[in-house]
């Protein structure tokens, strides 16, 4: 059909007879091109195709001038069946460079999830059916699988000033040990919540770990605290955000169930991001964690200070400042109103270190804790071994750990705890004029780095 202005004239159609006056009459129609006037306008036209050679096209109409009346089809770029086509064999190549069993099947999709989530048991980090060991930090949800996991920290004595105690030694009356147990109290798929629960004295009077070599008794006679002394609890909250990355806000240690604690009470927040770096089944694999945390201190890293609540203070935490503000003449004793092992310096940087005598503050900075970061990155060639670099928010640990069997969830790490000198400056001073004293104070020096081991079970 031609369509000429409504003003101008009107084309006229001529029927066309059948060839055959037995066929069935069809009548069929042509165009009669108007009669030219000075007046007339663009005609209209159909850009009609041949049916079998431009099947599925999309039509495209333009305007035509004159008595032009044959035109050959424009096309646009893609068809709808082609489009389909394009996207099918897309998602086709994409579903072929997925995960594969090792007979060469494709996984199905609901396989390749599962396949490429990380969760956490504990330190360890799960993806499919495989368990790496501890790579650093680890905000990942906890497995759906996973209810409980335990770990015991143990750190050698190199650093007591005058003692008999040797790098490496955990057995004398120095050395230092703790046990953090998480258990699991709701885990979903929309988050994980898990009981913080910490016992800081594992050696000392009635501890199962006294035993006897020839004349000597190794625990029966520690100093300080008695086997089970120093616990605490505090919580762990945690959810994935897709299949690699998890966000975990953390309490740790926060309500004291006894006066023997002397660790710091954290509050954390902090992501950890999993790079699988292949398509097999037991990828390696890089962690990266990065996040804040409460009471640590490094002049350099600081980023302000928080207070806490009177409900949240209390610890074994001597200072100048806390003898200055709460005297009691008795040692190494339990201070009701200091926040943290970092509140002595929150006093100090507004004090003494600026020049200032201590009556420059008042008992308030003890409440007050330090914020800084804190990071840390791993990796794991293979499912058995990692190594990793953590950075707690006052100083570089450096470690590597492994995992024995593949079909058990225990992993066992050793550490070097604070061996890089300038980290932190005013853990460098402390060095230097108390554990370190007239003892050599560089970096992976073996006055300064102390060994650490790092076990951990999860069922």
């Amino acid at each position: 059909m031609v369509l000429a202005s409504p003003l101008k004239a009107e084309p006229r159609w001529k029927p066309i007879e059948a060839k055959s006056s037995e066929e069935t009459f069809k009548p069929q129609w042509k165009i009669v091109q108007p009669p030219e006037t000075p007046s007339q306008g663009p005609i209209w036209m159909p850009l009609i195709p041949e049916e079998k050679k431009h099947k599925n096209k999309k039509l495209i109409w333009k305007e035509v001038k004159g008595d032009e009346k044959s035109l050959a089809p424009e096309e646009a770029e893609l068809t709808v069946t082609e489009e389909k086509k394009i996207q099918v064999n897309d998602n086709q190549q994409a579903a072929e460079s997925g995960l594969r069993w090792p007979n060469g099947q494709l996984m199905s999709e609901e396989d390749q999830i599962h396949y490429t989530t990380a969760y956490s048991r504990g330190s360890m980090i799960q993806i499919g059916d495989t368990v790496y060991p501890n790579l650093g930090f680890n905000a990942l949800q906890r497995h759906p699988e996973s209810w409980i996991n335990a770990a015991i920290i143990a750190i050698d004595d190199s650093r007591v000033t005058g003692s008999v105690c040797e790098t490496g030694d955990f057995l004398d009356s120095c050395a230092d040990a703790l046990l953090e147990t998480r258990v699991r109290l709701w885990n979903s798929p929309a988050f994980s919540f898990d009981l913080h629960w910490t016992m800081h004295s594992l050696s000392g009077e009635g501890s199962p770990f006294n035993f006897t070599v020839g004349d000597q008794i190794f625990g029966a006679d520690d100093e300080g605290t008695a086997f089970g002394d120093g616990q605490s609890l505090g919580f762990v909250l945690s959810k994935n955000f897709g299949k690699t990355f998890g966000l975990t806000f953390a309490g740790y240690r926060l309500f004291h169930l006894d006066e023997k604690t002397d660790l710091p009470r954290n509050f954390a927040m902090f992501g950890t991001k999993v790079f699988l770096l292949d398509n097999s089944l037991e990828p390696p694999i890089i962690s990266l964690s990065l996040g804040l945390m409460t009471d640590v201190f490094n002049t350099k890293t600081n980023i302000g200070t928080i207070e806490y609540p009177e409900y949240l203070r209390g610890g074994l935490y001597p200072s100048l400042f806390a003898e200055y503000f709460d005297p009691d003449t008795s040692g190494y004793v339990y201070y009701s109103d200091v926040a943290g092992v970092s509140s002595a310096f929150v006093c100090a940087d507004r004090s003494i270190f600026s020049g200032k005598p201590i009556t420059a503050v008042t008992s308030d900075c003890l409440h007050q804790v330090y914020i800084g970061p804190i990071a840390s990155i791993g990796f794991a060639p293979w499912p058995w071994l990692g190594m990793y670099a953590k950075y707690g928010g006052t100083a570089v640990d450096l470690g590597i750990s492994i995992k024995p069997f593949k079909s058990i969830p225990w992993t066992i790490s050793i550490e070097a705890l604070n061996p890089i000198k300038g980290v932190n400056e005013d853990l460098d001073l402390s060095f230097d004029f108390k554990e370190c004293r007239n003892r050599e104070n560089s970096t992976f020096s073996d006055c300064r780095t102390r060994v650490g081991i790092y076990t951990e079970l999860a069922f």
